[in-house]
């Protein structure tokens, strides 16, 4: 993905600041270029099929970090709600940015429908929690998990754990 890095060869993007949910930094990242879209539809695509999910999980982890501007942040520190959060800001400003006009086929009308995911943005960040407590009754035993987001990497690792590409993906897998 590198050498398809057209911002850095002039090709003007947005940029776009947004406050990570779980540290509270602010970075800057910017919209994609059709032709990085091209390559990562492609990545999905050729792995998909294949059930390569390590594969496609690495590619968006490195083309996020290709979108961020700011100096010295590195993805893989990122939590997995950081990282999809960021996502979900991209997926915003490189697909939902500009309105969707349709003509009705019957009455000539022109429907302009405007997909704001900010809101869902605001909501989410709201609902992070850092780790969380469950306590589960089952008979007589009380039991107490404490659930935390991954980092990145430790996502990372995780998925090429279970999705190597070896072998089939198990159904045990697609439950893990």
């Amino acid at each position: 993905m590198a050498d398809q890095n057209l911002f850095n060869k002039g090709f003007p993007t947005n940029r776009i600041p947004i406050t990570l949910p779980s540290t509270g930094q602010s970075i800057v990242i910017r919209e994609t270029t059709i032709t990085e879209l091209k390559s990562i539809c492609k990545t999905i695509i050729d792995n998909l099929d294949r059930k390569q999910m390590h594969v496609i999980y690495d590619a968006m982890t490195d083309y996020l970090q290709a979108m961020i501007l700011t100096d010295g942040v590195d993805v893989n520190q990122f939590t997995e709600f950081d990282r999809l959060f960021c996502l979900m800001v991209f997926f915003q400003m490189s697909f939902f940015k500009d309105p969707i006009t349709h003509k009705c086929p019957h009455c000539g009308v022109d429907i302009v429908y405007r997909y704001d995911m900010s809101k869902y943005l605001d909501k989410l960040a709201e609902a992070y929690v850092d780790e969380q407590t469950v306590d589960i009754t089952y008979k007589t035993r009380k039991y107490s998990f404490t659930i935390g987001w991954p980092t990145v990497s430790e996502m990372s690792n995780l998925m090429r754990y279970f999705y190597n590409d070896l072998g089939e993906v198990t159904d045990e897998m697609e439950q893990t």
